[in-house]
């Protein structure tokens, strides 16, 4: 479970929470978790760090911030969501643009935004992605910002 102390595992059969160490992430508040198909666990924060990858054993992180630095885009990186599909890609949506991380080449790719233009999203700030098992991909724009 993703909270504003770290990574919580909560045992569905004891009701009890043991908070995960993340020394990577030193206490930042976690906005959104997501599972890719090996079982690792991927976080995304408002933090300095971005995201995250923590191995199935939760003992291994790696960090994927050089995907999300300033020099890509002038606005905070910030993560609003994370969802896995089933061609082993993380679809991550950061507070300005939707991209997606393939495991298999560790290369980002950006979705174009921009009204009115073909293949684009619409503008506004993307806030949560949704990965049907068929492989089709929504997602919630807000478009207020």
């Amino acid at each position: 479970m993703a909270t504003n102390r770290g990574l919580v595992i909560l045992s569905i059969k004891t009701n009890e929470s043991t908070l995960v160490p993340v020394p990577v992430l030193n206490k930042t508040p976690i906005r959104t978790i997501a599972i890719d198909k090996d079982r690792n666990i991927w976080l995304g924060t408002f933090g300095e760090v971005k995201l995250v990858k923590l191995s199935v054993d939760l003992k291994k992180t790696e960090v994927y911030d050089r995907f999300l630095s300033s020099s890509v885009n002038t606005q905070p990186m910030n993560v609003m969501d994370i969802m896995a599909d089933n061609k082993n890609r993380i679809w991550v949506a950061t507070a300005t643009a939707l991209a997606f991380l393939d495991l298999a080449t560790d290369r980002f790719t950006w979705m174009p935004q921009g009204n009115d233009l073909p293949g684009c999203l619409p503008s506004g700030e993307p806030v949560r992605i949704l990965v049907t098992t068929s492989g089709r991909v929504f997602v919630a724009i807000d478009k207020s910002t």
